[in-house]
């Protein structure tokens, strides 16, 4: 899912979860050709429902993007870690943004499960964190796991 350095960013700026959404919305407005509210709605609204913070300071924030094109993947490491609600009650630096069509829902769950069971890893966060540069975490991450960073 992350299939190339630039949906990587490191060291982002922001102070709360809805800053958070910002870089992530403009880059899948970008990838998609979609207005940029429009697709910072989709987080937003669910993260409203209850936190995606899955605890070791990360978490997997989703959300459906009418007119997306195909799933739209993000991997961001914070500056500071932000208060993410996370039942640990753990800050979050570390964040897999997964936007989709509509029409894939379903298929979203496994990549969820599969983002999920890596970043809970403790070898994968502290290279995620110590990670200078993006090209550097995606060639980490795509050769630690010869099964795909899909």
């Amino acid at each position: 899912m992350i299939h190339n350095p630039n949906q990587i960013l490191l060291q982002v700026d922001c102070d709360n979860t809805g800053e958070l959404f910002h870089p992530a919305a403009a880059f899948a407005a970008d990838a998609a050709g979609l207005p940029r509210d429009r697709v910072l709605e989709g987080p937003l609204w669910r993260e409203s429902l209850g936190p995606t913070a899955i605890g070791q300071s990360v978490a997997l924030p989703h959300a459906r993007v009418d007119h997306a094109p195909a799933p739209i993947a993000l991997l961001l490491h914070l500056r500071r870690p932000v208060a993410f609600d996370a039942e640990d009650r753990t800050a979050v630096d570390i964040v897999f943004t997964l936007l989709f069509p509509a029409e894939q829902q379903r298929e979203v769950f496994s990549t969820l499960r599969w983002a999920a069971a890596i970043l809970s890893r403790a070898e994968v966060q502290r290279a995620i964190r110590r990670g200078q540069d993006r090209q550097g975490v995606h060639a980490y991450l795509t050769s630690a796991f010869t099964i795909g960073v899909r």
